[in-house]
């Protein structure tokens, strides 16, 4: 028991047929977006350092666009690029094909100037060529002082995640302690900032959480090493991840596989809030002080602000896995 205080989205059809469409994007490259193209969409983004281009750290990085068709039966020789930014036309460009054995083929770039969602599509006479693409473009640094815009993005890209941010445009506590899990994962320093280091582990498609035991179902798993829970779902889907506090070298919490056998609303004597036991007299609960390290007398400490939310979504039975 604890004592101590304490990108690509939405596509429309093609009107041509076999068309190839890449994007590179400038700097970094990161492969978790809402989902990848199939191998033979008809759009596809290029692949960087290994992984999809679908977001990049902003603000400036350049996109340099490749489009392959059939050479338009019209006799077109040209086609517009146009890129908006969170439904606003910020780029348009006409650009000549290259057109050789029956394909047309043309390159271009633009540069993205802020955060934001942009959207690219290509034109020939009028008519949209593949797909339209989308990507994020999200900032390399967030503080107290930066545009709502930024903060936004930055909750996006955690949230993608599943890390749970706080009020969308607002730097607060939630959405510290979301950069702080974020960090933990990533193995940065446990501080409560969005840098550029976490920005560009981000936009590589690090920072997913890797489920231990899928096989569980809906369940719990606590990793000691890294200071973190993850509420996990049907399937095996990632649906929290929260910053905790386990066992202090002297009092460790218990590894192994448990089922919550009692639930306590409110708080305790012991200045636990809303437990779910799990073994013996070991819970989740909130409590006031929640430091970066393991300092509990083995329970699994949660900030107090979302100790509610986890107890609701805990249920009698649901498994907890402790696991360093």
């Amino acid at each position: 028991m604890n004592h101590s205080p304490s990108l690509v989205r939405g596509a429309r059809l093609a009107l041509l047929p076999a068309v190839a469409f890449s994007l590179t994007l400038g700097g970094v490259a990161e492969a978790a977006a809402p989902h990848n193209p199939a191998p033979d969409a008809p759009v596809r983004i290029e692949r960087i350092h290994g992984s999809n281009a679908l977001v990049v750290a902003a603000p400036k990085a350049t996109v340099g666009l490749r489009v392959n068709i059939p050479a338009p039966a019209d006799g077109s020789t040209e086609a517009e690029v146009r890129i908006s930014r969170d439904g606003r036309v910020t780029h348009r460009r006409t650009v000549k094909f290259t057109i050789k054995n029956g394909q047309a083929s043309l390159k271009a770039s633009v540069k993205t100037h802020s955060v934001g969602t942009y959207r690219v599509g290509v034109r020939v006479a009028g008519r949209v060529v593949g797909d339209v693409v989308e990507f994020d473009a999200i900032p390399r640094r967030v503080t107290s002082g930066s545009p709502k815009r930024s903060i936004r993005m930055a909750q996006a890209i955690l949230a993608r995640r599943a890390y749970v941010t706080g009020k969308p445009g607002q730097l607060d506590g939630r959405t510290q302690r979301a950069f702080t899990a974020a960090r933990k994962r990533l193995g940065l320093s446990r501080t409560a900032t969005y840098d550029s280091a976490l920005a560009s582990r981000l936009a590589r498609g690090e920072g997913a959480w890797k489920v231990r035991f899928p096989s569980h179902g809906r369940h719990v798993e606590a990793d000691i090493s890294l200071q973190l829970l993850a509420l996990i779902g049907e399937g095996g889907k990632v649906e929290r991840i929260y910053t905790t506090s386990t066992g202090a070298p002297a009092t460790p919490t218990i590894k192994g596989s448990f089922s919550v056998y009692r639930k306590d609303l409110g708080t305790n004597a012991k200045g636990m809030v809303h437990s779910s036991y799990f073994i013996r007299g070991y819970a989740i609960h909130g409590y006031k002080s929640v430091p970066t390290y393991n300092a509990s007398h083995g329970c699994l400490r949660v900030p107090v602000p979302d100790a509610m939310n986890i107890f609701k979504w805990v249920r009698y039975g649901t498994k907890v896995d402790v696991y360093a």
